[in-house]
């Protein structure tokens, strides 16, 4: 679990390691198919030794003789050797040379079995002779059935010589089949003779082809574990700088601008793809932002200089200056004007005017007397006199 999660965090190791895994999936593939096709070159050579050998034999066939053997057999009863010799003696001795003739070819060629049979009219194929010893108990009688693909039986009704894949046969074991015409004169099918070698062999000759290229083999997986490293090698220093950026990136959120541009500047990415390009965004930005926070920072540095300038002018001249002369009175009131300030003036520009909370109506403002008209008062006064008189 770690190192997975090891892995997930790291861009440069996850892509090294997807490309490790899809060199070494196209290598295990590659190695599959060599060893394929070596099995499949090591069938078609052994098929293919099989067919020219059988074309080379049946030209020593004697083809009258066989084809009145056949004529003779009949079609589609299967019929034991053994009772031609009382059914038809001629065909019995006809049948018996032709079968040790078959067997001295199947010895010499080292074949697993050697045997002529025909295809009638539905394309069904029937073994007439099986080049077996004459003790054996494996021999086939005549008219037994043996499959043929279709696509073989249409190369042999078309003259051509043809071949099969390994068949793995219950009662015979596993072998390759090479099929080779027999012709008559004037290039019609008599019957096909029917060459098996055994599947071991075969074997043997694609384990020699493996034996022969695993140096090869050897040499290539040295070249793609060479060029995977290199790849990796490329992958890690391209995607190296991400760090970098990523270290200034967290700096600057953080609000340490100097140090983000010092990380960014020590190393400097040259590459012209993408990693270089938001590189140097980075950069461009980084500066900006430097820019921008010390112009700030003089600014209000200016600014406060000239603060300070300003009230320490404010206050020597404010101490200086002569009493009653327009110059101290603007200095010591703030007025704009040249002339002195009335103390009324001065008291407004100190204190605001503020309004009064308005009175109720449950608290009636009481007139003031000296606000009272003067013929009220008048009035007034004259009957409070006369109230006293009385």
């Amino acid at each position: 679990m770690k190192l997975a999660g090891w892995i997930r965090r790291r861009l440069a190791v996850r892509i090294a390691f997807q490309v490790i895994m899809v060199v070494l999936i196209m290598s295990a593939g590659y190695i599959w198919l060599q060893v394929a096709n070596a099995k499949n070159a090591a069938v078609d050579v052994i098929t293919a030794h099989g067919e020219h050998i059988g074309e080379s034999y049946v030209q020593y066939i004697d083809v009258e003789q066989l084809e009145r053997f056949l004529e003779n057999i009949g079609t589609h009863e299967v019929v034991d050797p053994g009772q031609l010799a009382a059914t038809n003696p001629g065909m019995y001795e006809t049948y018996w040379s032709i079968r040790a003739q078959l067997d001295r070819f199947r010895t010499e060629i080292g074949a697993l079995y050697v045997y002529i049979f025909r295809i009638d009219e539905e394309k069904r194929s029937y073994i007439m002779i099986d080049g077996q010893p004459q003790d054996s108990d494996v021999a086939s009688p005549i008219n037994e059935e043996t499959e043929v693909e279709e696509r073989e039986t249409a190369m042999l009704l078309a003259g051509q010589s043809a071949s099969s894949s390994i068949v793995d046969d219950p009662l015979y074991g596993l072998y390759a089949s090479s099929y080779v015409p027999i012709k008559r004169a004037d290039g019609s099918l008599v019957a096909v003779l029917g060459i098996d070698t055994e599947a071991s062999l075969v074997s043997a000759i694609a384990d020699g082809i493996i034996r022969d290229s695993t140096p090869y083999f050897a040499l290539m997986t040295a070249y793609v574990l060479a060029g995977t490293g290199f790849i990796v090698w490329m992958i890690v220093r391209a995607l190296r700088p991400l760090r970098r950026m990523l270290s200034g990136a967290e700096h600057i959120a953080a609000g340490d601008f100097r140090t983000a541009n010092r990380l960014l500047q020590e190393k400097p990415v040259r590459t012209l793809h993408e990693v270089g390009s938001l590189y140097r965004v980075m950069v461009k930005m980084s500066d900006s932002l430097n820019a921008l926070i010390r112009g700030m920072v003089s600014d209000v540095a200016r600014t406060a200089d000239r603060l300070v300038g300003a009230s320490d002018s404010r206050r020597k001249n404010r101490a200086t200056c002569w009493i009653g002369t327009p110059e101290c009175a603007r200095l010591r009131t703030g007025w704009p004007t040249a002339r002195p300030p009335s103390g009324q003036a001065r008291k407004k520009a100190r204190e605001p005017w503020r309004k009064r909370p308005r009175r109720s109506s449950a608290f009636p403002k009481r007139p003031c007397p000296w606000r009272t008209p003067r013929t009220r008062r008048s009035g007034a006064r004259k009957s409070a006199g006369s109230s006293s008189k009385a």
